[in-house]
């Protein structure tokens, strides 16, 4: 049975309070030297330890950071997980986790953090997610917060560490455009998850949309509606849509807003004996290990996420320590292509 400070107290003969400043090295000249040792022999005696997490929330520090990504099915999001806690964890701090969308487990599509006791959150939405919008209107507004991932242009007095997302797209069709892919047959195509059934249309999309209009080559955005098989499995089924066009009608260069939908995609055209990349080259983002261990390994779109995760922690342990504010208060981090034999 774990002994309690009410143990402590009750046996040697004095107030709760006193043995609580005894144990936490408050006790000063107030406390007779004979009462302070009698409590620390009785609280050796009962091997007492003492509740770290009580401490902490008496004195309103939990050293807990709330940490929110959208889901844990992609592994990018596991990445900012890990990363993340690494950063916390060197300072000192844990992690509490916060997916905010369980459809896939039939749950909640939010928490309520208000309801748990964190000293700071690391936020990793949309552009357009708000804290204030995730606490509802019952929760603490001035909770330490940064964003990761993307600029919130609505709230430009917060701390943001944003992912270059448009560069990604423009880099993509930079690439095949120069090695020549992007003319070919159909040009480019954008493969993007679905929602309600229409493509993703993000800044990834709309970057490499826009340096296509700028060369007059073709473009198109294509999606499709079966997600059962995840992410993999949609860029499988889409790389079987490609297989049954005609040479012609096919893209002569892809880009994926995922390395899993790449991946997907060019295990189809592999299995179709699509020659690649002579016959449709293939770009992937994200740089996720699967991308290298391919038969190919994938050309890819590497963000710097824990450069990211570093940066954000940083601000967000500045702003709880209440150090001036650093400029800009959010930044823009640059992508890389990482070449593989794809494209």
């Amino acid at each position: 049975m774990q002994v309690s400070l009410e143990d402590i107290a009750r046996g040697a003969g004095v107030a709760r309070s006193t043995a609580s400043r005894v144990l936490n090295g408050s006790g000063g000249a107030t406390i007779s030297q004979a009462t302070q040792e009698r409590v620390r022999r009785l609280a050796q005696e009962l091997g007492y330890r003492p509740n770290r997490m009580a401490q902490r929330l008496r004195k309103r520090q939990a050293d807990t950071i709330g940490l929110i990504v959208p889901h844990l099915r992609n592994p990018f999001f596991v990445e900012v997980v890990v990363w993340c806690q690494r950063f916390l964890s060197e300072r000192g701090l844990n992690t509490v986790l916060y997916p905010t969308m369980l459809e896939d487990w039939g749950g909640a599509t939010e928490y309520h953090l208000s309801r748990w006791a964190v000293d700071g959150i690391l936020y990793y939405g949309s552009p357009t997610d708000s804290i204030q919008k995730l606490l509802g209107e019952s929760g603490d507004a001035s909770i330490p917060t940064v964003y990761l991932g993307h600029l919130h242009e609505s709230e430009p007095e917060a701390l943001a560490v944003a992912l270059a997302v448009e560069e990604l797209g423009r880099l993509a069709g930079v690439h095949l455009y120069e090695r020549g892919h992007a003319r070919r047959n159909a040009g480019v195509w954008c493969l993007s998850p679905p929602r309600d059934g229409v493509a993703i249309r993000d800044a990834r999309a709309c970057g490499l949309e826009r340096f296509c209009q700028e060369r007059e080559i073709p473009f198109s955005l294509v999606t499709g509606n079966d997600i059962s098989d995840g992410l993999r499995g949609l860029g499988f089924s889409l790389g079987l849509q490609i297989l049954a066009l005609p040479a012609q009608a096919r893209p002569g260069g892809i880009f994926c807003h995922n390395d899993l939908l790449a991946v997907g995609c060019l295990c189809a055209l592999r299995r179709g004996g699509v020659n690649i990349p002579e016959e449709i080259a293939l770009i992937g983002c994200d740089a996720l290990p699967e991308g290298r261990f391919q038969e190919l390994s994938l050309t890819t779109l590497r963000q710097p996420i824990s450069t990211m995760c570093q940066q954000a922690v940083e601000r967000l342990f500045g702003l709880m320590q209440s150090e001036p504010l650093p400029q800009p208060r959010q930044i823009i981090l640059t992508p890389e292509l990482v070449q593989g034999h794809t494209t």
